[in-house]
């Protein structure tokens, strides 16, 4: 942890009127490991404006870089950055991956998106798209059938990438499809880097086995960017030059200590994230020893992320992300009027619930249509979906406290 680092969350709580009215300083940062978190996902969809740094509330939100997430909790979110706080807070992970891996910006990498922005703006959605000047070729991860498997791997085949950054789901599914029909990647890919789901040992090694490639993982959110980075010897290290990491809620053994993270950005001035509880728990090890030679602490274990993909009643298999997609896009289109959202299965029909601020209510025959239209955009032949539009006061909470995003308690 660097020396000033409780300094520098200080400085951004008493530029943001949020932090000042909770009182957060310096001195209190060490409570916090007790106290739990400073903010969490609801703050950011209600207190945007408290949250900003006051010197820059004046700046047209479409200045800013925009972070929008819903994760596995169906709460969508969106984090503003200066496009130069951005970048740096980004550079911590990439000078990680040139160290371990020889990975660096100018190589080419293979992507799977869902929604992409030009800053706060949504980009239409696309098949295929090369993005930072051709140096990404990015592929949609809604569309995954064998057709597009085999699309997608001519193409993959002629752009000769260095490295893909990818899902666990994902690919696992490219690796099906590469067994079923004795297909390869190319040679030239040499690294895959994952991202945005629980992985297991004992993946990482198949993959490593059956690609012949490096593969490390990812801990990171939209929120903040890279959390915990994968070495060349296995260990996940905290990015300690990117978040302060804390934990509440802690059990401790002999030689490590779990607990529900509070993550706080070392960068973003324009919307200080400090102590924030992103509702995944950790375990971290006690000893920091590694061969790779950093001494930033190794979590051992992650619960909390997890892609399941949801099976229509036609039998059609679908990432629940799509639904992630169609919130996300009407949030930026509409002014965010859906806070939470959950999608409830059942053997012959699939449900939709939303729940939308109260500011909005008037409005809830209209966002149903635009979600049907977007819906029926993103998810065809997926027969009947039930949208139900419900008020904020009825947001379901699973027994864990953790809101979730898809529910097969009714199967």
């Amino acid at each position: 942890m660097k020396k000033n680092v409780c300094d520098v969350l200080a400085a951004y709580a008493a530029s943001s009127p949020f932090y000042r009215t909770a009182g957060v300083s310096r001195d209190c940062f060490r409570s916090m490991i007790a106290n739990g978190p400073c903010i969490k996902k609801h703050d950011l969809q209600t207190q945007t404006t408290l949250i900003l740094n006051d010197s820059y509330k004046h700046l047209d939100f479409n200045l800013f870089q925009v972070s929008r997430t819903s994760g596995s909790s169906g709460e969508p979110v969106e984090v503003f950055w200066s496009q130069d706080e951005y970048f740096r807070s980004n550079m911590d992970l990439w000078r990680l991956r040139k160290k371990y891996y020889d990975i660096m910006p100018s190589d080419k990498c293979v992507s799977f998106h869902s929604i992409l922005y030009n800053k706060s703006k949504p980009m239409l959605h696309k098949k295929i798209i090369k993005l930072n000047y051709g140096k990404i070729l990015s592929f949609s991860k809604f569309n995954l059938s064998d057709q597009d498997m085999d699309y997608y791997l001519k193409e993959i085949c002629k752009y000769e990438p260095k490295w893909m950054l990818t899902q666990p789901s994902v690919i696992f599914k490219i690796l099906d499809f590469l067994e079923r029909y004795d297909r390869k990647l190319p040679n030239s890919l040499l690294y895959i880097e994952l991202n945005g789901e629980q992985v297991s040992y004992e993946q990482e090694m198949c993959l490593r086995n059956k690609l012949k490639v490096n593969v490390a993982n990812l801990y990171g959110s939209q929120e903040v960017n890279a959390i915990g980075y994968e070495c060349s010897h296995g260990n996940m290290h905290i990015v300690s030059d990117n978040v302060y990491v804390q934990m509440y809620d802690v059990a401790e053994t002999e030689n490590s200590i779990s607990g529900s993270i509070l993550v706080s950005n070392l960068h973003n001035r324009v919307f200080p994230i400090i102590a924030y509880d992103l509702g995944d728990r950790i375990t971290i090890r006690k000893s920091n020893r590694c061969p790779c030679g950093c001494n930033s602490p190794i979590i051992d274990s992650i619960w909390g992320r997890k892609s399941d993909d949801i099976i229509l009643p036609n039998g059609k298999k679908i990432s629940p992300f799509l639904f992630s997609y169609c919130i996300e896009y009407l949030n930026s289109a509409m002014g965010n009027p859906i806070w939470q959202y959950k999608v409830k299965t059942q053997k012959d029909k699939i449900t939709l619930v939303v729940y939308i601020s109260n500011n909005f209510s008037r409005w809830a025959d209209s966002i149903k249509k635009e979600l049907e239209i977007k819906i029926f955009e993103m998810i065809p032949g997926a027969g009947e979906i039930n949208i139900s539009i419900k008020p904020l006061t009825d947001i379901m909470i699973s027994n864990s406290g953790k809101k979730k995003m898809v529910d097969r308690s009714e199967q």
